[in-house]
């Protein structure tokens, strides 16, 4: 009873947003640990774009890609389902964590303006469940819910649909991160040498600083550029961001040496963090192919010195391969590629406590891509032990890396999956490890110059 009327007191409050005006709106609503402000916010080309070409059909009757979803004509990560609802991840995360959540049968409910009496229930279940499954995914300390409406509210699918986003702070409403993006990317070109203005009105850049004093927008400046969790850049900004962004990339970064020193130091350094998050003891080291096997190696024998037992880790390779040549609307790992995985004995993973180790965290790619594929492993080896009548003991699975790149990530690691760092690095230097050196001693020269 209680969980009806919370549903069509929601309801209500969703319908008396969508007559509020005539117009297309997007409505935001942050649970927790947002603080909602109002300001102009120039819409960006490209995704102005897509609505434009969205509502241009809005209402013709036809299939949706949300549609094809639900009949399961097109995979998707469906994380909760009854007889209204379907809630599954955004193929390309804005946070830490994000999915949908839909109704199954639309009936005429294209957009929240389109919302009469008879939805009030359907409106109400949908944050029922949006708030359920948000308590599924771990997001205790809030999150934010956003529904867009019509063209001016950026709406590219005619299907109503829930975004909840969350595991990290929310600074800003939706449109002021792209903003706040923007202008760190400003900072991030000027640091290389290659200032570059992006077309962000002047009064949307100092909200977005959320300073007036002039006096303080250097060091914001400076705090932006480094912002690790800065939301991907040349979607978000359309052609010319990209194109800013590919001469940018194209300049020659500057090469941090490693000396085997250094690293084992790292390494060695990173085994308290190790202990406290539980991972000192881990059953499998899982290394990604290429970087991450002699890294295993060295953890493992650390692991020995610091425990009684860490170091009979088993390491196992999983081979993957990155590709850039993405296609469009695919999610950011689609340019990932299995070369080698785990079979056999080797593939039980119920009931451990696995760590994949690599050398670096770049773009996050393939961590994302490795941790989500393994989660998938687990769950069909923990639903096949479940309808054998068999105990399904707990597993546990975590990420270890030598180098963290402070740079924003194309990729999110699952919720629930931790990621333990030897080294934090800032920007994104191009860093050569001692095993890709064709002259070990320049290479250890350089090395001691860099530490």
């Amino acid at each position: 009873m209680l969980q009806r009327v919370c549903a069509l007191t929601a309801g209500r409050t969703l319908l008396a947003a969508s007559k509020l005006s005539p117009s297309p709106l997007r409505l935001v609503s942050s649970l927790g640990v947002h603080r909602s402000i109002a300001c102009p916010v120039r819409a960006m080309s490209s995704e102005v774009e897509k609505a434009q070409a969205a509502a241009s059909g809005a209402d013709s009757g036809a299939p949706t890609i949300f549609d094809k979803i639900i009949s399961k004509e097109i995979p998707a990560q469906v994380i909760y389902e009854d007889d209204q609802a379907l809630a599954f991840r955004d193929i390309s995360p804005q946070g830490p964590v994000h999915f949908l959540v839909i109704p199954k049968v639309r009936n005429g409910l294209t957009g929240l303006s389109k919302a009469t009496e008879e939805h009030k229930p359907l409106l109400g279940h949908l944050l029922y469940v949006a708030a359920q499954v948000a308590k599924q995914e771990g997001l205790a300390k809030g999150y934010r819910v956003t529904i867009n409406d019509g063209p001016d509210g950026s709406q590219s699918v005619y299907h109503l649909h829930l975004h909840i986003i969350g595991g990290r702070q929310m600074t800003a409403p939706f449109g002021l991160e792209r903003h706040r993006a923007a202008i760190a990317f400003e900072a991030r070109c000027a640091k290389m040498g290659r200032p570059v203005q992006l077309q962000t009105p002047q009064k949307v850049r100092d909200i977005a600083l959320g300073s007036k004093d002039r006096e303080c927008t250097e060091q914001n400046l400076h705090r932006l550029a480094s912002l690790p969790q800065a939301p991907p850049l040349p979607e978000q900004f359309g052609e010319e961001l990209a194109a800013v962004e590919a001469t940018v990339e194209c300049s020659p970064a500057p090469k941090m040496h490693c000396s085997y020193d250094a690293i084992h130091q790292s390494i060695a350094g990173s085994l308290d963090v190790l202990r406290q998050g539980g991972f000192d003891q881990p059953d499998i080291l899982l290394a990604i192919s290429g970087g991450g096997l002699i890294p295993a190696r060295i953890l493992r024998s650390v692991l020995r010195k610091g425990s009684n037992n860490g170091g009979c880790a088993a390491i196992q390779v999983i081979g993957l391969e990155l590709y850039s040549d993405e296609l469009e609307g695919r999610p950011h790992e689609a340019g990932v590629r299995r070369t080698q995985w785990l079979c056999g004995a080797s593939s039980q993973l119920v009931g451990k406590r696995l760590l994949v180790v690599d050398e670096v965290d770049d773009s996050r790619e393939t961590l994302c891509y490795a941790t989500r594929e393994l989660l998938a492993d687990i769950a069909q080896q923990e639903a096949a032990l479940a309808a054998a009548g068999q105990p399904v003991p707990p597993t546990h699975l975590g990420v270890f890396v030598i180098h963290n790149k402070l740079r924003p990530k194309k990729g999110c690691l699952p919720a629930g999956v931790p990621q333990f760092v030897a080294q934090e690095v800032s920007g994104a230097p191009w860093i050569v490890y001692p095993w890709d050196a064709p002259d070990i001693e320049e290479h250890n020269r350089l090395g001691s110059a860099c530490s």
